[in-house]
């Protein structure tokens, strides 16, 4: 019987096919393994990022910060980051410690570091990049000024709004 199966097998599969099928189904099977794990990554990615914006608002509201936004530029072709935060602040002693504050929050909570700070030497505007999160706090005749959110008008705009 064995040879009988051996001879209807390769009577399917002439010359070869049948290794050409196991190895397709190989590289399939691989494929799918590897667009679970992937999809899994993307998850854990976009979990994270939530719980960063949650942070950093969360941060800039303990302090005061006032007209919280999130844009979020992932939809644009060529934009640096995926989020832009953006706040503002009376003094620039607030800007400052708004600053402060995001940065010892995000370190305690998720153990990230701020890639790079500007602007803390004079307070008016400070950027925090958090590589795909750049964070503005504005003092705010500044903000007024520049009108970032105009400039990405046509992004998706989630606007925090706190109780005093």
């Amino acid at each position: 019987k064995r040879n009988c199966r051996q001879k209807e097998r390769n009577n399917e599969y002439p010359s070869g096919q049948y290794a050409a099928r196991r190895a397709i189904f190989g590289r399939l099977l691989s494929n799918l393994i590897l667009f679970s794990y992937l999809c899994e990554v993307i998850d854990s990615y976009c979990i994270f990022m939530d719980k960063l914006i949650e942070t950093i608002v969360s941060a800039i509201e303990d302090k005061k910060g006032k007209n919280i936004v999130s844009l979020d530029l992932s939809g644009f072709d060529g934009a640096i980051c995926s989020h832009f935060i953006v706040c503002n602040a009376d003094s620039t002693t607030q800007v400052c410690a708004i600053a402060d504050g995001i940065e010892e929050r995000v370190l305690e909570k998720l153990g990230e570091k701020v890639w790079r700070v500007e602007g803390q030497q004079n307070g008016v505007w400070v950027a925090m990049d958090y590589v795909d999160v750049v964070v503005h706090i504005f003092q705010t005749e500044l903000r007024g000024f520049y009108k970032l959110e105009e400039l990405w008008a046509d992004a998706p705009m989630v606007k925090y709004e706190y109780e005093e």
